[in-house]
């Protein structure tokens, strides 16, 4: 498995402008049938116009096996979920959800949600389909 990052995507900068977001929760689906794939999810902070970083959590695999923080390897057909802490002291009005993938992107589903503080819902104008996903150079 590679260790260095062959491509890097971004949602983009998402408005929170109503502050309704309780949880920003990342999916990731390996849909290839026979390799893994090495993927690396990060939060970003962009209120103050600087990325701070927002820890996550990950959990992989049928077993929903916890990840460290760092790159996980998504085996062949599993899928990884990847989730902010919940935000209730955090007054975060705009974000960005970045995936590195260490060895390549083909068969990798990602879709990204802002969870509702209010009714656990997507919060309108903060769900990312895979093909809204940017690719950064």
């Amino acid at each position: 498995m590679g260790t260095r990052p062959c491509i890097v995507k971004s949602s983009g900068l998402l408005v929170n402008l109503n502050e309704e977001t309780l949880q920003i929760l990342i999916n990731v689906a390996n849909l290839n049938k026979e390799s893994s794939r090495r993927v690396k999810v990060e939060v970003f902070d962009w209120t103050f116009n600087i990325p701070i970083e927002v820890p996550i959590t990950s959990f992989n695999g049928p077993e929903i096996t916890p990840g460290d923080g760092g790159p996980i390897t998504i085996h062949a057909q599993n899928g990884a979920v990847f989730a902010t802490d919940f935000l209730d002291d955090m007054l975060i009005l705009v974000y960005e959800v970045r995936v590195t993938f260490f060895d390549c992107d083909d068969n990798v589903l990602v879709t990204s949600n802002g969870l509702s503080k209010i009714n656990g819902g997507n919060v309108p104008g903060q769900t990312v389909l895979d093909t809204d996903f940017r690719t950064l150079d």
